[in-house]
């Protein structure tokens, strides 16, 4: 009874493993397991590299002899707001990094006006 059983099912699998899908499902599986392994090298291949640094250059066209500074209040607590500043750069802002005169990162808080309504951003 075994003899037939391991028969029957040595069968079946040899037609299901000779069938041309089966093999074309395999080397599709194959290549897409390959494929997301090898992501990062593929990525860096065609020009992508998302760890890399991009330098944005910033002008500074701020009338500095304009520059004004009051205290304002914001969400209960104080600041002090200077500006106004006019800067020119491509791309996207997406946070600053202030830094004291020996050149060590300092926590600040900046604002951004949208229309009348000021945003407030810790960096």
């Amino acid at each position: 009874m075994t003899n037939k059983l391991k028969f029957l099912t040595k069968i079946s699998l040899q037609r299901k493993i000779n069938n041309k899908w089966f093999l074309i499902a395999n080397i599709i599986f194959a290549i897409l397991i390959v494929s997301l392994l090898n992501m990062d090298s593929i990525i860096s291949f065609f020009g992508g590299d998302f760890n890399e640094t991009k330098i944005i250059y910033v002008k500074d066209n701020t009338n500095k002899n304009n520059l004004t500074k009051e205290i304002i209040t914001y969400s209960g607590t104080e600041y002090i707001k200077v500006g106004p500043f006019n800067w020119t750069y491509t791309g996207t802002f997406n946070g600053a990094h202030v830094y004291d005169q020996n050149n060590r990162e300092i926590s600040a808080s900046y604002g951004k006006y949208n229309g009348t309504t000021l945003q407030v951003f810790t960096n």
